[in-house]
């Protein structure tokens, strides 16, 4: 479960009914309005100024909606329930086709072939809901096979992401309250279905502008 509207939805909005992708980035920058009265917490604050102190003091900001009207959400609740929810191994370069018309704007204001992945552990799952990283990238490998759990090299040598022989793997679980941040765009990643208990997140995806002064947030 994401909220609230992911990029993914508004790209197909984009195309489908533009009224109704305008009428949701304008929601998107009222939720983030009433976000500290309604979750007592300015996470967008605290956010912004902590990668600001971390980006040589670039400018952290929202990615602005097309036409000047509200915004990207900068950050999205994701829920992954106890024997179901997973995300499927992937790069985030990996869908600029499929969502072409968001990345087809955004790589107006940004190299989105360099965008990093941030969240925020909310709270862990008791077992399971961990981000495993791959040791192989895009530019090596641009296909997946057998519903992710294969992953074709360039030269057609295929790698089990079960199989550690074939592929190392880091395992990663932060503790509730961590931010954790990495190179999404390019490195093959997954994350594993909790067990227990749900796992809880919220985050998004980052990018240095063109201009190498501002960060533009999304999610």
């Amino acid at each position: 479960t994401m909220y609230p509207t992911p990029f993914a939805k508004f790209s197909h909005l984009a195309e489908k009914s533009p009224e109704e992708h305008e009428e949701k980035l304008l929601e998107a920058e009222g939720i983030w309005r009433e976000f500290p009265k309604n979750f007592g917490f300015d996470f967008y604050a605290h956010l912004k100024k902590g990668l600001e102190s971390m980006s040589d003091s670039r400018n952290v900001q929202c990615t602005p909606g097309e036409n000047g009207k509200g915004f990207y959400s900068p950050a999205g609740f994701k829920r992954l329930t106890p024997g179901h929810g997973k995300f499927t191994v992937h790069c985030g370069n990996f869908f600029h086709k499929e969502f072409s018309h968001f990345f087809n704007y955004l790589k107006k204001l940004l190299p989105i072939e360099k965008q990093l992945s941030y969240f925020v552990t909310l709270q862990q799952s008791k077992e399971g809901g961990e981000l495993i990283l791959y040791d192989v990238s895009l530019d090596d490998a641009e296909v997946r096979l057998q519903g992710g759990e294969v992953i074709q090299k360039k030269d057609g040598t295929n790698l089990s992401i079960i199989n550690e022989n074939e592929l190392k793997q880091l395992r990663i679980k932060p503790n509730n309250g961590d931010l954790f941040i990495f190179a999404s765009a390019k490195i093959w990643h997954k994350v594993t279905i909790p067990m227990g208990s749900e796992r809880y997140t919220l985050g998004g995806f980052l990018g240095v502008g063109y201009d190498d002064k501002s960060v533009f947030l999304w999610s």
